[in-house]
């Protein structure tokens, strides 16, 4: 295993650290209370939390200020280049945060990796965007055509919105599975 190496986080230098192992850290530090009075705040390696919205780490540097981990250690870590939109997870793994295992990427370069390592299928059940099984449109399309029924009936029969009816009617609906 390669030697844990901390460099200073841009803007939180003396307070904060990222590893190229990908991990953070505070660091020993004074601080100063809302009464005035002056403390010692023991530094310690940050959790970070899982967030389910994008499947990244995001670690809180200060009450308003929570950035993703992978962008923070790619910046401290990555040599500058042209490319500097997106931080791609070589080996497709979002919470590998190490700094071996990230690169800048353009996000076309980072939605074509994701979709070459299936993290980001555009067909099928995995499909982001698939809301409905092929069986549900099928059984849409067939109800519709054998009693004559419009979207919005449809919607109100299979418990979903008009909108999602009409694209079923209309062919524009992707389905998964």
């Amino acid at each position: 295993m390669s030697e844990e190496i901390w460099k200073s986080i841009e803007g939180y230098e003396g307070r904060y650290e990222v590893s190229s192992l990908g991990r953070a850290r505070s660091l020993d530090r004074e601080t100063f209370y809302k009464d005035g009075r002056k403390g010692r705040v023991k530094g310690r390696i940050l959790k970070g939390a899982y967030s389910k919205a994008h499947g990244y780490v995001v670690i809180g540097l200060d009450s308003k200020d929570k950035r993703v981990l992978h962008r923070i250690i790619a910046e401290a870590f990555l040599p500058p280049t042209e490319y500097k939109e997106t931080v791609n997870h070589i080996n497709g793994d979002k919470l590998d945060n190490r700094a071996s295992n990230l690169e800048w990427a353009s996000y076309k370069r980072n939605n074509d990796h994701a979709r070459d390592t299936s993290l980001n299928s555009q067909h099928g059940i995995n499909c982001n965007l698939s809301k409905f099984s092929e069986h549900t449109i099928k059984a849409v399309k067939n109800v519709a055509a054998r009693f004559g029924l419009n979207s919005t009936e449809i919607a109100e029969l299979f418990d979903m919105s008009e909108t999602h009816a009409r694209f079923i009617l209309q062919g524009k609906t992707r389905k998964r599975g």
